[in-house]
């Protein structure tokens, strides 16, 4: 009996230990929440006087996949201006997919880019110019963009700008 004291008494203090620090040190519990991430972004959307483009920020959700991040960039830029911009990708645009390869995203999105597009050469432009400064401003590691259309190489959204080539910041500012 006297062997069997001691043996009690250190079953008794680890049960104990783990009862205390419960929900410390990986030990799960039904109270922790899931850890949501969210990160601040900068969407650029057309200024109010047609002066070029204006800086929105917002917060989005981010994950540890590139892509993920540029689709949830993109689309809330899609989702249009909540501080007085002007919204310059039609709101039935829809991402059909978002890939990236050597610094270069490539961007697929609906045929509605192309369909419900109304605008002139500067709103073509100010379009183009939105999405690649949205872009470079949220991914230093993007430096460039590819707009596809349904899978497609874009050669123009509007009629009005050429964009089959990759589309770098420093061009559409």
């Amino acid at each position: 009996m006297k062997k069997a004291i001691p043996i009690i008494i250190v079953i008794v203090a680890v049960a104990a230990y783990f009862v205390l620090h419960q929900g410390e040190k990986g030990v799960p519990t039904k109270q922790q929440p899931a850890l949501e991430h969210y990160r601040e972004v900068t969407l650029y959307y057309g200024a109010s006087d047609a002066n070029g483009l204006v800086a929105e920020a917002r917060r989005v959700e981010i994950s540890d996949q590139l892509t993920d991040n540029i689709r949830r960039v993109i689309d809330e830029l899609v989702s249009g201006p909540r501080n007085g911009g002007v919204a310059t990708i039609p709101s039935s645009t829809r991402i059909r997919a978002v890939f990236a390869n050597q610094g270069i995203a490539y961007i697929d999105f609906s045929r509605d880019i192309v369909d419900d597009f109304s605008g002139g050469t500067a709103a073509e432009y100010t379009l183009v110019s939105s999405l690649v400064q949205t872009i470079a401003a949220n991914f230093p590691e993007i430096d460039g963009v590819r707009i596809l259309v349904e899978g497609e190489e874009a050669t123009t959204i509007g009629g009005h700008l050429y964009i089959s080539t990759v589309l770098r910041p420093k061009d559409w500012r």
